[in-house]
């Protein structure tokens, strides 16, 4: 059934009302035009010297209407171009730039209206002056106030974009801490599946029935802190990349065991790399996509490889290149379309552009020699290791796997 929503009275009302942002700011200066007017109007009055109050309003009114009418363009220059790194310099000769012509502008309107309203009461000294000395006149005494004025909008443009990009970061915070219970429930997911669990326990068994003590009870321990790390809820949203491949080979050991005859699984991890801040979870959904199409659907021998690189960047700004790669039978037609449709997949590349917006990226393409290679490119970020007494056993198993 078709259900239609219909916005109520209030929501209409209050969407009519609503007043368009560039009039608020246009409106704005009419404040200190009004201010200007009442001061020079008051002097005038104490004075006792006979005064024009039409001359005084467009005199006055002048220099700040050009203000208000230059405010919504200066603002939009304001965010095309912000005062942030790496531009700053560049960005700032440009609005001080913007700033000496929209004191430009304002001298030429002074100008304009003093021209329009000279009379009789007016001094000597102005109604003998030209037109090119009162333009420069008005441009240099009211060249502090045009900066003054410029920056001022300028600044309101930055601290409500400030503002936006909090409440985004707010919102994506949120976001992601259910994105990051959903990555946990996937995995807890795939690694509960019922087939999995049957083999994993089947394989256990197998090995207790042949007498391998040994190999069975490091099962039973990598399946139970499997379990108890992901149910524990203890994993925070990013962590070094030496905790995540600890989580990952926990898993891919079990994968081993099932597959003994036809996985193999090959780590190259930059030293450098490993105190690098990587999303929680990240690389199992890329790994368990290789253990279901590649090994699972072949009898032939298939090499999982693990590799993990920082790539140092001209500009300063290094970057974690991880890789997770087979030999297997490779991507078959259709494979872009199932990418899409493929939950965890999606799941993980949302949460990297998330996180790292255009700087991360999540890409699945063929190896040239056959086999998938999947690359998360993330801005390189140090974090310290985690070494309980727990983690740093499984971390020195995996190191020494991975010399």
């Amino acid at each position: 059934m078709m259900q239609v929503l219909v916005p109520n009275a209030a929501e209409e009302s209050g969407s009519r009302r609503r007043v368009p942002f560039d009039v608020i700011l246009v409106a704005v200066w009419a404040v200190p035009a009004a201010l200007a007017v009442i001061e020079t109007y008051t002097f005038a009055r104490t004075s006792g010297r006979p005064f024009s109050l039409q001359s005084i309003i467009l005199r006055e009114t002048a220099t700040w209407a050009t203000y208000g009418l230059l405010a919504p363009l200066i603002f939009r220059l304001a965010n095309r171009f912000p005062l942030r790194a790496p531009s700053v310099r560049r960005h700032l000769a440009l609005h001080v730039c913007g700033a000496i012509l929209a004191g430009s502008a304002a001298a030429a309107a002074d100008t304009a209206a003093t021209q329009l309203t000279r009379n009789a009461t007016d001094s000597a000294q102005l109604l003998t002056m030209s037109v090119e000395r009162m333009f420069l006149s008005w441009w240099l005494g009211g060249l502090a106030v045009a900066f003054l004025a410029y920056f001022v909008v300028v600044g309101v443009a930055h601290a409500m974009s400030y503002f936006r990009e909090a409440q985004q970061r707010r919102e994506d915070a949120l976001r992601l801490e259910g994105q990051l219970a959903d990555a946990r429930l996937a995995a807890l997911q795939g690694r509960l599946h019922p087939h999995f669990l049957y083999n994993t326990l089947n394989a256990i068994t197998v090995l207790v029935r042949d007498g391998d003590i040994t190999r069975s009870t490091r099962m039973l321990e990598l399946l139970s802190t499997m379990l108890r790390r992901v149910l524990d809820g203890s994993l925070p949203q990013i962590v070094p990349l030496s905790t995540e491949l600890v989580l990952l080979r926990q898993y891919l050991e079990i994968e081993e065991v099932r597959f003994s005859d036809r996985l193999t699984v090959t780590l190259d991890v930059d030293p450098h790399a490993r105190q690098a801040g990587v999303p929680t979870l990240v690389t199992q959904p890329l790994a368990e996509n290789v253990i279901r199409h590649a090994v699972a659907n072949t009898l032939r021998h298939v090499t999982l490889s693990i590799d993990a690189h920082v790539i140092s960047n001209p500009e300063g700004r290094d970057t974690l290149e991880l890789t997770v790669s087979d030999d297997g039978p490779g991507l078959t037609p259709g494979w872009e379309r199932r990418r899409i449709e493929h939950t965890g997949l999606s799941a993980t590349a949302l949460r990297i552009t998330t996180l790292h917006g255009p700087d991360g990226s999540l890409e699945i393409h063929p190896r040239a020699d056959g086999g998938t290679v999947s690359t998360v490119r993330i801005p390189y970020v140090k974090l310290p290791e985690h070494r309980d007494d727990e983690w740093a056993a499984l971390d020195d198993g995996l190191t020494r796997q991975a010399v």
